[in-house]
């Protein structure tokens, strides 16, 4: 509770005043719930100066989208007559009058005032009342802040009402009329709210769920550090926590429902800790609007299934750490680094589905999801997982060095059998050789081990997709470039056991579907399916040429990309022969006497003749 708080608002009350107080915090921080959780109680009980046996009475009025200072005087009349013993009917009074009041356009109150008791609005006395102007910084644009300002100050001069504000100063200090002197002659008080984090998250869940969903309210306590650690990571808005609690709740209710069937039951406890981080991830990354449709593809595709080290793709392709600024990465590595980087990310499409409003979710689908993550071996968890959970960040930091040593060994006894799946290996190696190589591995040996073990492991089981994706180090990785060697030989290896018909074959397909659907082909092309396989070079240089000419401009600025991405500095063996084609291409691009002249497609084919030359140029500097 913030007891300082509510003592500088209890001595505002106790003492004559002639100015407000203003409660001031960031959007969403819980200054409302503040306000009516802990000052109303506190208000009720305090008496008025001139008279002990009478107690302050809290009247809450909302400045959200009021266009005149009638309205704001009605809302008062409203709010008074609904604290006085005489007003008969209140309830249904307030919302017709309100109503007729709306419709009416406010015209003249009395009219629509006659079945009140007029004589109980006369005899009220405003300084038996604290009222509370909510949400000033969101009033309508038609009504001027002076004038509301002006309004309140008659009130606290010559009514004698107690006043507070609750605003965004933040955001009123950019509305032209709240200069110094309007604030001197109003504001007495500033109370800068800052929350309690624990506290209004333990009431918010008593509130709501205690009594209603107990089963739902006793996990949330029990996730209680959890969900706190989200909400600061989120500028401590309370409103984004609400939204999502009302959308875990179905969610959680869906996991509950099959959770004692067999084999659901199974590790269900890692289970429901994989969904309340991914929930979390998803609703409170919605609700404050950075996860848009643009992303939505990003967090599908981004896929790491076991417990892999967090640190982003980008920095591996880019070993000059040019991208390392904040406002330049990837909106995936940004989730990535919020969310995720110290836990595993289990991509759980009908959670996702369910926060976009694609699909209602499904418990069935929900638990099929998660036995493809959390699979099990003659009912136990596989040793070599268990190994890597044991061994992973933070936890293998607490553990005995004796221990650590022990666990290390074992899980590379397993990978030199190649019991791991393939996209585990080079986690396997890193773990082995960080903290500067503690335990005083050759690394050689140790990479030549790990590469034998690799094999063995890519001699059974089947093809997998999107390997690429499922290794995420970053450039200053202790020993990138063995970690980087190891990244690339599984993905060869995988590559061999890719039974889809030969790319290559397809390549006189690929070309008509270049020359009649443009569009698509540039998409297709862009598939993992593509991404080693050397087509370009079956295509005709001067043809090639032609139909890229024919292109829309953003056609080619996205074509330029494209050859960006592709042919980075770790240019994968297999596209070696498309060396030749780059320059071919770079040659007959430039070559017509057309591309002298000063325009949008010229700037665009030299754009592309850029990003073809950096090409070239990695090329190059292949050993």
């Amino acid at each position: 509770m913030n007891v300082d708080q509510i003592e500088i608002f209890k001595q505002y009350l106790s003492i004559e005043t002639n100015y407000a107080i203003i409660l001031t915090g960031a959007y969403g921080s819980g200054k409302t719930h503040f306000y009516k959780n802990s000052l109303v109680p506190e208000i009720k009980q305090i008496s008025i100066s001139r008279d002990a046996l009478i107690k302050f009475k809290p009247i809450h009025i909302s400045l959200f989208g009021i266009k005149s200072i009638e309205e704001i005087q009605f809302e008062i009349y409203l709010g008074l007559i609904s604290t006085s013993k005489s007003a008969q009917g209140v309830g249904v009074t307030k919302s017709l009058v309100r109503g007729l009041v709306q419709i009416a356009g406010l015209g003249d109150l009395d009219k629509y005032l006659t079945d009140l008791n007029k004589e109980a609005i006369n005899s009220l006395n405003y300084d038996e009342f604290v009222i509370c102007f909510d949400d000033l910084d969101r009033k309508s644009e038609s009504l001027s802040l002076a004038d509301i300002f002006g309004f309140i100050n008659s009130l606290v001069e010559n009514q004698g009402a107690k006043i507070l504000i609750i605003a965004n100063e933040e955001k009123l200090t950019e509305n032209k009329d709240y200069n110094k002197s309007l604030k001197e002659k109003v504001i007495g008080t500033f109370i800068q709210y800052h929350p309690d984090i624990s506290n209004v998250f333990q009431q918010i869940i008593k509130e709501r769920y205690e009594a209603a969903f107990n089963v739902y309210y006793v996990y949330l306590q029990a996730s209680k550090d959890k969900i706190i650690s989200t909400i600061e990571k989120n500028g401590d808005n309370f409103r984004n926590l609400v939204y999502f609690l009302e959308h875990f709740k179905t969610i959680f209710s869906e996991f509950e429902k099959l959770v004692f069937l067999p084999p659901n039951n199974e590790r269900k406890e890692e289970k429901l800790e994989a969904v309340l981080k991914f929930s979390l991830a998803i609703g409170f990354e919605l609700k404050s609007g950075n996860l848009t449709p643009s992303h939505y593809e990003d967090i599908r595709n981004h896929l790491r299934p076991f417990n892999f080290l967090d640190i982003e793709l980008e920095k591996l392709l880019d070993p000059d750490n040019k991208i390392n600024v904040e406002g330049n990465r990837s909106y995936i590595s940004l989730f990535d680094v919020k969310y995720f980087s110290e836990s595993s990310y289990y991509y759980l499409g009908s959670i996702f589905d369910y926060f976009i409003g694609i699909k209602a979710i499904k418990s069935e689908v929900l638990h099929s999801e998660l036995s493809q993550y959390f699979v099990l071996d003659d009912g136990r968890i596989p040793r070599h997982e268990e190994l890597l959970k044991k061994l992973d960040y933070l936890d293998c930091v607490n553990l005995p060095d004796s221990e650590y040593r022990l666990l290390t060994k074992e899980m590379l006894s397993i990978a030199f059998e190649g019991e791991y799946p393939l996209y585990t290996y080079a986690t396997v190696f890193h773990f082995a050789t960080r903290f500067e190589n503690i335990l005083g591995f050759n690394i050689p040996r140790l990479k030549k081990q790990i590469e034998k073990g690799i094999r063995k492991s890519s001699s059974i089981g089947t093809y997998i997709e999107y390997i690429d994706r499922k290794f995420r180090f970053s450039a200053d990785t202790e020993y990138i470039q063995d970690i980087t060697d190891i990244v690339n030989y599984c993905i060869k290896l995988n590559e061999l056991k890719n039974t889809n018909p030969n790319k290559l074959n397809d390549s006189k397909e690929l070309f008509r579907q270049f020359r009649t659907e443009p569009k698509i082909f540039l998409e297709r092309i862009q598939s993992v399916d593509y991404s080693n396989v050397p087509f370009w070079e079956q295509f005709s240089i001067s043809e090639t040429a032609k139909l890229i000419k024919g292109l829309e401009n953003e056609e080619i600025w996205r074509l330029a990309h494209y050859f960006r991405r592709r042919y980075m500095k770790n240019i994968p063996q297999e596209l070696y022969d498309e060396q030749g084609f780059i320059s071919s291409l770079i040659e007959t691009i430039n070559s017509p006497k057309s591309r002298h002249y000063k325009n949008l497609k010229n700037a665009s084919l030299n754009y592309l003749c850029i990003e073809l030359e950096k090409a070239k140029g990695n090329f190059k500097n292949l050993k």
